[in-house]
């Protein structure tokens, strides 16, 4: 699958998925989208991909492979940005305007407003699955593909 100088067949349900899997889009089909994420992370265009790759990299696995998670206060998910996705009560969950959507391998649930995520995750440990560099490219005004 990650033979060298072959495209992967890693496909995702949507944008929001894969920047939580802690990908990117393709540098060279994507080349407009690659474009807009160097805008929102504040680098110059000519930065490297490979650079930001690195950083997903870093923040998307442990040191021996094992995925990592980054812990968030529930109170706080509401500030992030829309398109973040976060694990609760054991299960993956997309910010949007005015709460959240389970995510399922076909596709969302109806969108549960904070207050009632809130209490559905009362004492659930609550992290981040889109790692942080790629929040910070949504809090700053990355469009997600529609």
């Amino acid at each position: 699958m990650w033979a060298p100088g072959r495209y992967s067949e890693l496909f995702f349900l949507d944008e929001a998925t894969a920047l939580a899997a802690g990908h990117r889009p393709c540098a060279e089909c994507r080349r407009d989208r690659v474009a807009e994420l160097r805008i929102a992370l504040g680098v110059p265009p000519n930065h490297r991909v490979s650079t930001i790759d690195e950083q997903l990299h870093r923040e998307r696995l442990t040191p021996d492979r094992r995925p990592r998670r980054h812990p968030v206060d529930a109170a706080a998910v509401p500030e992030l940005p829309n398109g973040t996705m976060v694990s609760a009560s054991t299960s993956a969950w997309l910010v949007v305007a005015g709460g959240v959507r389970r995510w399922t391998p076909a596709g969302y649930d109806e969108v549960l407003a904070f207050g009632a995520a809130l209490r559905l995750w009362q004492n659930q440990n609550v992290v981040a699955l889109t790692p942080p560099t790629l929040i910070k490219a949504l809090a700053n005004g990355y469009p997600l593909a529609a």
